[in-house]
C-alpha cells in the first residue's frame, strides 16, 4: 500500500461504511457465486480493509510507527472485491479522495518478492516464521483494536474454516484455462 500525501484526518470508519456502490457488487456477483446478500456484506468488509489501510497511512504520516497490512488466504474474496472496486477506476478514485484524502494502491506479491521470501525461508525457516508471526501478532493487535473482536474474529477464524481452495473454485465463475490455449 502506498498513498500520496494525507490531509489533516481521515474519514471515520463509521463515515465510510455509508458508501454504497451497487455496480461493484454487482460485477463482483459476476465472477463469483455468493448470494447478494453476503455480496454486500463483503463489500462491507472490504471498506473496513480499506479504512483500517488508510489509518494505517495517515498514522505514518503523523510519525507514529507503519502497521504492515497484509492480506491473508482467508481474505481472498474481500481481496477480489477490493480488485473488482479498482476496476471501477473513477468511482474507487473518488472514494479514497472523499474519504481518506489520498489514494490506497493495492501492491500485489510479485514473483521476485515471492522467490526471495522462499530463498529466506530456505536460508533461515525459523527466523521467517518468527517474524511472520510477529507481524501477524501486531496485524491482530491493530485490527482488534480499530475494528474490534467481531471483525478479527470474521476475518481470521470465521473465514478461515471456509475459504479452501476448493471453496474458491466452486464459488468461482470464471472459465478454467485449457491447456491447449
Amino acid at each position: 500500500m502506498t498513498a500520496e500525501a494525507p490531509r489533516a484526518t481521515i474519514a471515520s470508519l463509521e463515515e465510510v461504511m455509508t458508501y454504497e456502490n451497487m455496480d461493484v457488487v454487482e460485477k463482483f456477483m459476476e465472477n463469483w457465486d455468493l448470494p447478494l446478500e453476503e455480496a454486500v456484506d463483503l463489500f462491507g468488509e472490504m471498506k473496513k480493509w480499506l479504512w483500517l489501510s488508510a489509518d494505517s497511512i495517515f498514522r505514518e504520516s503523523l510519525g507514529e510507527p507503519r502497521v504492515g497490512l497484509g492480506i491473508t488466504h482467508s481474505m481472498t474474496l474481500l481481496d477480489e472485491m477490493w480488485h473488482t472496486f479498482i476496476l471501477f477506476t473513477r468511482p474507487y478514485q473518488e472514494f479514497c479522495k472523499h474519504f481518506f484524502g489520498f489514494y490506497i494502491n493495492h501492491a500485489p506479491t510479485t514473483v521476485a518478492e515471492k522467490k526471495r521470501m522462499q530463498a529466506e525461508i530456505e536460508r533461515d525457516p525459523a527466523g521467517v516464521q518468527a517474524r511472520a508471526e510477529a507481524e501477524m501478532t501486531e496485524q491482530y493487535s491493530y485490527i482488534y483494536d480499530k475494528l474490534g473482536a467481531e471483525t478479527l474474529q470474521k476475518w481470521y477464524s470465521d473465514w478461515t474454516d471456509v475459504m479452501s481452495v476448493e471453496y474458491l473454485q466452486r464459488l468461482s465463475k470464471r472459465a478454467t484455462p485449457q491447456a491447449d490455449h
